[in-house]
């Protein structure tokens, strides 16, 4: 009745068996190695935060990657004295010309160790010369100051007509008491220049609350997101202190020269908070940066 099973018949089943089950019983004995994810490479953050002596000689290119294209070399920069704010670029091209580019134009790349911009060739070789001279004729138009002299004038002038000749009399003794003992009229205060260059900020005098001369910056760095100076690199002996540029105040000196005025003392400026592993390994560092500005905000907290 029943049909014997040849050798080869045989054969044939244990292979069946061997190669559809044999996986499903060893599933437990063989080792399973996971292989992990492939990690991307890690990037490098660009620093925001600048020495700007060091961006001085930096090409500006059409386009970071090739860099075919330069348009020139920066070779200045121009702050806002009260803020710190950079309004332009100066950019010299190949023919010895300097041109003064609005500096939101700009951009830096810190991988390619250049700035950009969309600015053409044309473009740039028709903006007018730089005259460091001639500051004022780049100053924001959000920044220029308005002219009321006339207005004041006609004011004063309605109002002397409105009022008695005994008042106008008071008026003209008390312009005699404000003048000085040569019987010379006092000079109106001089305006402090709303801008100037990095070579002028980097030669202003620097001096303490306490009126102490700690002599002058050793190195301006710029926030590149923000376009301001963000520190000065006051030397104090053998060491580099940085001390944010919002507590210095530009302001004239005996000799009629522009200074910078800290808030705060000689001691203070000594004692900065140098970088170390507990608050940071340089300016580049935020956590660095947080422990300067609450330094020099308890400082100014403390008068």
């Amino acid at each position: 009745m029943f049909q014997s099973i040849t050798p080869m018949r045989a054969f044939m089943a244990i292979s069946v068996f061997a190669t559809t089950c044999v996986p499903l019983y060893s599933q437990d004995e063989v080792e399973v190695i996971e292989v992990a994810p492939a990690r991307p490479a890690q990037e490098v953050p660009s620093s925001g935060f600048k020495d700007a002596t060091v961006l001085l000689g930096v090409r500006l290119v059409k386009d970071a990657k090739t860099q075919t294209e330069v348009l020139g070399r920066v070779l200045d920069m121009v702050f806002v004295n009260q803020t710190g704010q950079v309004t332009h670029f100066v950019v010299s091209s190949t023919g010895g010309r300097s041109t003064a580019i609005d500096a939101s134009k700009l951009t830096w790349h810190e991988t390619e160790k250049v700035f950009t911009s969309n600015l053409t060739t044309d473009e740039f070789q028709a903006m007018p010369m730089f005259d460091p001279s001639r500051l004022e004729s780049l100053v924001p138009a959000n920044m220029k100051k308005v002219d009321t002299t006339d207005a004041s004038s006609k004011k004063d002038s309605d109002d002397a007509d409105d009022e008695p000749e005994e008042k106008v009399q008071d008026e003209g003794a008390e312009d005699e008491l404000k003048q000085d003992e040569d019987g010379k009229a006092k000079q109106k205060a001089k305006p402090l220049p709303i801008l100037a260059t990095l070579s002028t900020v980097m030669g202003y005098d620097i001096r303490t609350e306490d009126d102490a001369v700690v002599g002058r910056a050793r190195k301006l760095i710029l926030d590149l997101g923000q376009r301001r100076i963000a520190y000065i690199g006051i030397r104090v002996q053998n060491t580099v202190n940085y001390v944010p540029y919002s507590t210095a105040k530009p302001t004239w000196n005996d000799n009629r020269r522009v200074e910078l005025r800290l808030e705060a003392t000689r001691e203070q400026i000594a004692s900065t908070p140098q970088p170390s592993e507990e608050n940071g390994l340089g300016i580049d560092d935020p956590q660095y940066r947080k422990c300067l500005d609450k330094y020099f905000a308890e400082a100014k907290s403390s008068k």
